[in-house]
């Protein structure tokens, strides 16, 4: 199969374990294969025939660099081929190494790299970059479809990194950092399939990962925090913003003094981080609202906080 051309073929629930397999190079009676097309348009599709059990697919093909695996299972549910590094044929950018992550079916587990950065819409399974280059970072997210609860994380290495490098995962939620290439397991509770898990992996110079991890770290919220709407008074719109240390159910409404609900500006499962929402006030149903003062309400886990502001036509 054309590696430059197309990614697969992989197949599904092999010995009975629920996920996608790796590429195959042999094809099975009973079973189905998926194909990814990196063309948008129809192209025609050769399968030809190893001359040699010794030939490797063109991905598989031993290089110097280094590639990470992260494997994450549930029970019998899998995402057992994802792969982050540098080799040399490859590039800072989508190439034929950036493979594509499968699609998920009833309940599955999906460990995803999202790069809209390259102009790919779709999420990938594999990102690969080039050895010119000895410091990076890769975002990924473990999501989930009617499965949660505790999940293992299994890494293992294969290549060589050059002296005083280091390569680490950090887990977002725990603000966790885990030494990639002394640690093979890692467990993560994700509480349910509402939201995606982020976790980061950081690799280079000593230096470097280190500096970097600080810094993310000091961007993510330590506590639940609502602000003050600014402008305050206001007229017609006013910002509102809050912060979320961990994912969370978050309500943020807004009351009159009657205590009578006057328009909920956002609801339901939200990333960590800072959220930043505008009041065009207006309630629910779309009508303006009189001048005076109202109260916003930020309402997530344990945490609850009443704010004023005061609307002037």
């Amino acid at each position: 199969l054309d590696a430059s051309a197309f990614h697969g073929p992989l197949t599904y629930g092999v010995d009975g374990i629920e996920g996608w397999s790796d590429v195959q190079t042999t094809l099975k009676p009973f079973l189905g294969y998926a194909i990814y097309n990196y063309s948008e348009f129809p192209t025609p599709l050769t399968l030809k025939p190893l001359v040699s059990p010794k030939v490797n697919l063109a991905r598989q093909s031993s290089s110097p660099g280094w590639i990470v695996n992260i494997a994450v299972t549930h029970r019998e549910y899998g995402d057992w081929f994802n792969r982050i590094g540098r080799r040399p044929e490859a590039s800072e950018y989508l190439d034929i190494y950036d493979t594509p992550e499968p699609p998920g079916i009833d309940k599955f587990i999906s460990l995803n790299m999202n790069r809209v950065e390259w102009g790919v819409q779709s999420p990938l399974s594999s990102d690969i970059r080039s050895t010119e280059k000895v410091n990076g970072i890769w975002e990924m997210n473990l999501d989930t479809r009617n499965l949660w609860g505790f999940f293992r994380l299994s890494l293992n290495h294969s290549g060589i990194l050059p002296s005083e490098h280091k390569v680490v995962l950090l887990d977002r939620i725990t603000q966790t950092v885990y030494d990639v290439l002394e640690t093979s397991e890692i467990g993560i509770n994700k509480e349910n399939d509402q939201y995606s898990y982020p976790l980061t992996i950081l690799a280079g110079e000593a230096s470097y990962v280190d500096s970097k991890v600080e810094a993310i770290l000091a961007e993510i919220p330590k506590t639940f925090t609502l602000a003050q709407n600014y402008p305050n008074p206001f007229n017609p719109i006013t910002t509102i913003i809050f912060d979320l240390p961990v994912p969370s159910h978050a309500t943020l409404t807004v009351f009159n003094l009657m205590g009578q609900e006057v328009a909920t500006l956002k609801e339901g499962w939200m990333d960590m981080g800072t959220h930043l929402v505008t009041w065009q006030g207006r309630d629910n149903r779309g009508i303006p609202v009189s001048s005076g003062l109202y109260f916003y309400m930020l309402e997530a886990k344990n945490f609850r906080q009443v704010k004023k502001m005061l609307f002037m036509k």
